[in-house]
């Protein structure tokens, strides 16, 4: 279980920042660190001609509306990446937890996410269901940590044409480098903060009363309010070690009512306070030993921990944990004929969900239990279960200097790669649901015990007269989840060639990744081939293809599942108070797991890059065909039925490898290669627009109801044409095209800096049946139609301020606008088919002080 930290004290950082100060540093001249950022989102077509690589520097994602603060919200500018439909709804304010995204249609846990090249993937359960109320696990993330966005020296997104050094995604590479230390010892701190005081909330009409006396998850966050403090003290202790420590802490806040929102106006308006914490401890240090040999490490602990109630239900509060652990040891050796880097990377995180109760009961409404709203007074929580992913990672890259044979200019480079992943899963505590209660004018039996917890005096108030009337009660009958434990480890290898080509003005770049782990007992191999040909000889027109394979990973809730319901017991039970718990029937098995094949997708890249004098434009079309995608669904679904339901539920799901995606992506990206001057003030920026047409989507490993109408072979009319169920398209993650237009301007004179992002997104589509029913060539086929909403417009912006004081001290101001027009953007439907809203205009303020 996650321990949070003290946040450390301001005084404690500047003395520590004090320290590293070299003498004579309080007598420099007034700076501010208000510069122009370069801007470099860029295709790198520098260093890399094959397109499909784009950084986000230290100076652009300091420059951008910040908001949380988190990873997969810096990813906008993107054209490859889609975010949940979801991600900026009217109904979440209040959360901090990082955005999730999809690159080029993939799932949204398929990326692979890494700090400093070592992964930080959620292997747990990355796609649960976000609901906080289930009984045997927590909401999960595709990310193991929420990790800070200030500590990155820049965010490297690979989503085509990727090197065969990655592996672990059907998406793309989401590669976060954190800074080094500054050779120029200096501190920071800061605070933000925003609230709902400060946000336009658009809400449908028929649910405004409904969201302003929100409850429960999902009801809606009217009231909220977020702040963050970071500090930063960084510099060189001798000229070879350099240190940079770094905390960050986020929390929010969201009061709700107790009482669920149609049962306030009659019961009250008790509010009780949902909390959101994140803290990120960074340490990092660098050794450069002499010129050909450095030592980086880091140490980050980044927990994370919501806390949720139930409406209407006393002692119900919930901790979700995430986060964790994460240590990182990175060794580059230059030689005399290449490069070798190594890196050894240990990972400790969790997926966890801690009741403050163990047991839940349903008692009949009396005058000791007396806040139930009919005939019960519902009380406690589920228990407290863990789940707890250990990791030990090592890399091996090896680059060679380039060597000539003929006229040809070889760059190879090779690597290695070892994983141990252990898994496990711990219901900590035994948990009831205790339910049947029976009349009793004492709570003690013939031995003198009094039951305390599941006994109680007080007259019963029931509109049922069998119920009505009584002294006291006692449970006579409960549903009991035994304490328990189970885990797995596995084991995994790659090893990976390449060989980087030049011939002429044609680069040519072939790889093979050979991958094996012990969890599915597969070997994969995933060819790598991206070609460029350099029209003119000088850069400044590429044409750019590419054919690749990318597996994907696996996802340790397959197998853990299996083992969860077997901890339930079914039927227990009591007569009277003096009668010892009869010992219930262990329920069957939930779920079936067997070893799966490993996802992957097919790509085939086509680009053109032309530089001009003010720009760089950029034409890419990516074609992705996905096969092997886990999905669940019920036994009888797919024909295997269980065949001993003591042991095996008759309603059993399973997984398997029958998910298939096919999407295709057009994007055009203009880079300005040149600041635009003008009156005093200069300005970089940045467009792409993309083109996505997805033909058909598997749904997501957790969804079992999708799964087994995706095995559905009834026909359906979609569009005018007959088709298969599965055919279908996705609704999430899927706009079918995207405009954004980013800049940033430097106003020296006033010490300013103005950065404006506009998005223009094609509308939301819903797909559903009309209720009409036709028939095609013999088949009978339910209709479905679309119903496209308006398109979507945001205008983000942050105006930054920064006053150099004395010697390297100043003071900065930022003030972040999102959504600036207030435009009322439809983000899905709801219940009874009311549209849902992103949130309106809404603010946040950060102040900061470096020395």
């Amino acid at each position: 279980m996650i321990r949070y930290l003290p946040a450390p004290q301001p005084l404690t950082l500047a003395l520590l920042g004090a320290l590293l100060a070299p003498p004579g540093a309080a007598a420099q001249p007034p700076t501010s660190d208000l510069v122009l950022p370069t801007l470099e989102v860029e295709d790198d077509t520098t260093s890399s001609p094959y397109a499909g690589k784009q950084t986000l520097d230290a100076s652009y994602i300091a420059n951008q509306p910040a908001g949380n603060g988190d990873i997969g919200s810096l990813l906008k500018i993107n054209p490859a990446v889609q975010y949940d439909n979801g991600q900026l709804s009217s109904f979440t304010p209040g959360e901090i937890s990082p955005a999730e995204v999809s690159i080029n249609g993939a799932a949204f846990y398929q990326n692979n996410f890494s700090i400093d090249g070592i992964g930080m993937n959620n292997g747990i359960d990355p796609a649960a269901d976000p609901s906080p109320y289930r009984l045997y696990s927590g909401p999960g993330s595709s990310q193991a940590f929420a990790l800070d966005t200030r500590l990155l020296g820049e965010l490297t997104v690979l989503d085509s044409n990727i090197s065969a050094a990655w592996g672990g995604f059907t998406g793309g590479v989401i590669d976060a480098t954190t800074r080094k230390p500054s050779r120029q010892a200096r501190s920071e701190i800061s605070t933000q903060m925003s609230r709902s005081s400060w946000t336009r909330y658009h809400v449908n009409e028929a649910q405004r009363e409904s969201h302003a006396n929100a409850s429960s998850w999902g009801d809606g966050q009217p009231e909220f309010e977020k702040t963050t403090w970071r500090a930063t003290t960084e510099g060189w202790l001798s000229d070879d070690l350099g240190v940079l420590a770094s905390y960050s802490r986020k929390r929010s806040t969201i009061p709700t009512m107790f009482y669920s929102s149609h049962l306030v106006e009659q019961f009250g308006t008790e509010k009780r306070e949902q909390t959101r914490a994140i803290d990120n401890l960074f340490v990092k240090a660098v050794w450069e030993a002499n010129e050909r040999i450095e030592l980086q490490a880091s140490l980050m602990y980044a927990p994370q921990e919501d806390s949720y109630y139930r409406s209407n239900i006393v002692d119900s509060q919930i901790d979700i944990s995430n986060g964790g652990l994460q240590a990182n040891l990175q060794l580059d050796w230059r030689t005399d004929w290449g490069q070798i880097d190594q890196q050894l990377g240990l990972t400790g995180n969790e997926q966890s969900r801690h009741g403050h109760s163990d047991d839940y009961y349903a008692w009949i409404r009396s005058d000791s239990k007396d806040w139930g709203t009919g005939n019960s007074s519902l009380q406690g929580e589920y228990g407290q279960v863990e789940q707890e992913q250990r990791s030990a990672q090592y890399k091996l890259d090896v680059r060679w200097d380039p060597i000539a044979t003929g006229s040809v200019l070889h760059r190879l480079s090779a690597g290695a790669q070892l994983g141990r992943d252990h898994f496990d899963y711990t219901r900590l505590t035994e948990s009831s649901i205790y339910v049947t209660p029976k009349r009793t004018s004492t709570c003690t039996n013939a031995a003198g015990i009094t039951d305390t917890t599941t006994c109680a005096l007080g007259t019963t108030h029931s509109t049922l007269n069998a119920n009505n009337g009584w002294a006291g009660q006692f449970f006579t009958a409960r549903t009991r989840y035994a304490a328990g434990a189970f885990d797995f480890t596995t084991l995994s290898a790659a090893l990976y060639v390449e060989d980087d080509m030049r011939i002429g003005d044609v680069s040519l770049r072939g790889g093979l990744r050979v991958e094996r782990d012990d969890y599915m007992s597969q070997t994969t191999l995933a060819p790598r081939l991206a070609a460029s040909w350099d029209v003119d000889g000088d850069g400044s027109r590429l044409l750019q293809a590419g054919v690749n394979r990318y597996y994907g990973r696996s996802v340790a809730r397959w197998r853990l599942q299996e083992s969860i319901n077997r901890l339930r017991y079914n039927g227990e039970r009591r007569t009277t108070l003096n009668d010892a718990w009869t010992v219930g029937t262990q329920a069957p098995a939930d779920n079936v797991f067997n070893q799966l094949d490993i996802a992957y997708d097919d790509e085939l890249m086509l680009g053109f890059s032309q530089r001009f004098d003010a720009a760089t434009l950029g034409l890419k079309f990516i074609n992705r065909l996905g096969r092997d995608q886990v999905i669940q669904a019920a036994g009888r679904a797919i024909g295997e039925l269980s065949t001993d339901t003591s042991h095996l539920a008759a309603g059993y799901t399973t997984w398997t490898n029958d998910g298939r995606s096919h999407n295709q992506i057009w994007s055009l990206t203009a880079d300005g290669r040149q600041p635009l001057r003008w009156a005093g003030t200069t300005t970089v920026w940045q467009a792409a627009l993309d083109w996505t047409d997805q033909k058909y989507a598997s749904p997501s490993y957790e969804d079992d109801a999708a799964g087994n109408l995706y095995y559905d072979s009834d026909h359906v009319q979609y569009l005018g044409q007959l088709l298969h169920r599965n055919q279908l398209p996705a609704t999430n993650y899927t706009r079918p095209w995207t405009a954004r237009l980013t800049s940033t301007t430097a106003i020296p004179r006033w010490d300013l800096a103005i950065t404006n992002f506009l998005r223009y997104r094609a509308g939301y589509r819903d797909i559903g049946k009309t209720g009409e029913q036709v028939e095609v060539d013999g088949v009978i086929a339910d209709v479905y139609d679309r119903r496209d909403f308006s398109a979507t417009f945001n205008w983000d912006v942050r105006i930054s301020w920064e006053k150099a004081l004395a010697g390297q001290q100043a003071a900065f101001v930022n003030l972040d606008i999102f959504n600036l027009l207030d435009r009322e953007n439809v983000t899905s439907l709801g219940a009874q088919d009311i549209p849902q809203y992103e949130t309106g205009r809404s603010f946040w303020v950060e102040l900061g002080y470096r020395f």
